[in-house]
């Protein structure tokens, strides 16, 4: 990482009042769509440090606030979408809902939220239904991942299993 991108994630740009993030969470860059399809998620889960015995603190605080996110009152709105041809989206949100819903949970505004959004997408948390890599504040749709695939769940899904379910 170079040190004019560590220059942007410093506390005194207000992410240090993050209620749930950790310095750690706030340094690590999510890995670029290109890392990504070169490493199966096996391999990315092996890269990140864990506690004796535990899974990765990053991934235990991503999934806290994931849960929250899910939370059927006080999380991201989850709807059905008409998009086009296509009769119904079930189960879906906004890029912008995300958005709004960071920045109003976890104090960030409207860039830190973004990127916070696409550091989630990267570790799988969510994914888009649109076929777009990257989270924007915009009407694209995205869906949440199911629990079992949460890198928090199960560090060490196969290839085999990632792309069966």
């Amino acid at each position: 990482m170079s040190s004019r991108q560590q220059q942007k994630m410093t506390p005194e740009h207000g992410l240090s009042m993050l209620p749930l993030l950790s310095p750690l969470l706030l340094s690590t860059a999510a890995p670029s769509a290109a890392a990504m399809s070169r490493h199966a998620p096996s391999e990315r889960a092996a890269h990140s440090p864990a506690p004796p015995g535990g899974t990765p603190m990053l991934y235990s605080k991503m999934q806290a606030i994931a849960q929250r996110m899910l939370h059927s009152e006080q999380g991201v709105p989850i709807k059905s979408y008409k998009r086009r041809l296509i009769s119904a989206i079930p189960s879906a949100f906004t890029g912008s809902d995300l958005v709004v819903w960071l920045m109003s949970n976890l104090n960030l505004d409207s860039k830190e939220a973004v990127h916070f959004g696409r550091m989630m997408v990267a570790h799988g948390y969510f994914f888009s239904v649109e076929g777009s890599v990257a989270l924007r504040d915009d009407g694209t749709l995205f869906r949440f991942q199911t629990p079992y695939y949460w890198p928090s769940q199960n560090p060490v899904t196969t290839d085999f299993e990632y792309g069966e379910f």
